[in-house]
């Protein structure tokens, strides 16, 4: 079994014990949803095949935890829950979700509190890489996301391994912010909110 790899802003404990993989877990209505460990250096490969496989128009995700000031104001005590900023591009082509991916991709894969991903407005069909690089694609039956695991070689677990199996009281894991060439997460943000790539959706709870 080869090494795998997890993001730069990521420690998780026993990091040995996890293997590329996925399991599929059934909802309702025909939808299926599907949690996969991909390693860090096939992570951005594996998004852009996932990103190609849906039917457009499609658009981008980007969550980011809230600034130090809007934190402040949002949460309620010490023991609160940490809030995020949600933010869509415009619906559009798969190209060009994929060029705004590609310019900030080393900073989307490595940095521990950005999520991200991509859906198609038609089918609702989604990848999505959530905290710790987990990644969920969903949609309905047939997924059009099975052939890309597969294109992959991702094996097919009953029970997946993930990095919150894998937490521990005295070891729970931590995640860190991530500096990339552009610079960092609200350099990212900034950037494409001025240009009017993407746009604010709503604040959310952690």
């Amino acid at each position: 079994m080869s090494w795998f790899n997890v993001a730069s802003g990521v420690h998780v404990p026993n990091q040995w014990k996890l293997a590329e993989g996925f399991e599929a877990l059934p909802g309702p209505d025909n939808k299926v949803n599907i949690r996969a460990n991909i390693s860090l250096e096939r992570l951005g490969s594996f998004f852009q095949a996932a990103v190609r496989c849906l039917i457009e128009p499609v658009f981008l995700i980007i969550e980011a935890l809230c600034n130090e000031v809007k934190e402040l104001e949002l949460r309620r005590g010490a023991d609160g829950l940490f809030h995020s900023d949600v933010y869509y591009s415009e619906l559009g082509a798969r190209e060009q979700v994929l060029e705004i991916f590609s310019r900030y991709e080393d900073l989307l894969i490595n940095d521990g509190f950005i999520r991200f991903g991509a859906a198609s407005q038609k089918t609702k069909d989604e990848i999505f890489v959530a905290y710790y690089k987990i990644v969920h694609p969903s949609g309905t039956i047939p997924l059009p996301f099975q052939r890309i695991l597969e294109q992959f070689q991702i094996p097919k677990e009953e029970h997946l391994v993930t990095a919150w199996d894998l937490f521990t009281k005295e070891d729970p894991g931590t995640k860190s912010r991530y500096e990339a060439d552009p610079g960092d997460v609200y350099d990212m943000l900034e950037s494409l909110i001025r240009d009017g790539t993407i746009f604010f959706a709503k604040t959310i709870e952690d």
